[in-house]
């Protein structure tokens, strides 16, 4: 299985690792990176998943990088992480709401491969809906992996229109 390291340990990074350990994922392939000490350990004790400080892993090539942070606080952790992200050049999945691609890539300063998603908050119980968009820089073994990622909380349904994200996310609440 491959690598995922979550940027955040939220609610949205719970329901996600809750839901990917519950499907098999090996918790041993999971890291949770972010600044309080407490809300990482508190998910590596739950779920025996890795946890980190803030750029206290590097990222591998293959891997998948899970940004589930607060919208305000993109530009910082993609600001942060920018060279580790830059050299690996992992999938990027981005759970953090209302934030473009493009502003994400721009953050980034380069096109890397970016899943834009929107889980709704039935996927805490594992009963989610979730749009997904990919930018053009993702491959079909990357789709393959976002969608089995985001699958693990709920159902997803690709979106080939990213102006169509806000509209599934009013609808799917």
């Amino acid at each position: 299985m491959q690598e995922i390291l979550f940027l955040g340990a939220g609610n949205m990074a719970r329901a996600l690792i809750a839901g990917l350990v519950r499907q098999g994922w090996p918790a041993t392939a999971i890291t949770v990176c972010a600044p309080h000490a407490e809300r990482r350990e508190a998910l590596a004790a739950a779920f025996g998943v890795h946890a980190a400080p803030a750029q206290a892993r590097v990222i591998t090539p293959g891997s998948t990088v899970i940004l589930a942070v607060k919208p305000k606080s993109i530009g910082t952790v993609l600001a942060a992480w920018q060279g580790s992200l830059s050299q690996a050049r992992p999938l990027l999945i981005s759970v953090a709401a209302g934030v473009p691609v493009a502003s994400l890539q721009h953050a980034l300063g380069e096109a890397l491969p970016v899943v834009r998603t929107m889980p709704n908050t039935p996927a805490q119980i594992g009963a989610g809906a979730t749009a997904l968009f990919a930018s053009p820089e993702v491959n079909d073994e990357q789709r393959q992996a976002a969608a089995a990622i985001l699958g693990a909380v709920g159902s997803i349904h690709w979106l080939e229109d990213e102006g169509l994200m806000d509209i599934a996310t009013a609808l799917s609440g």
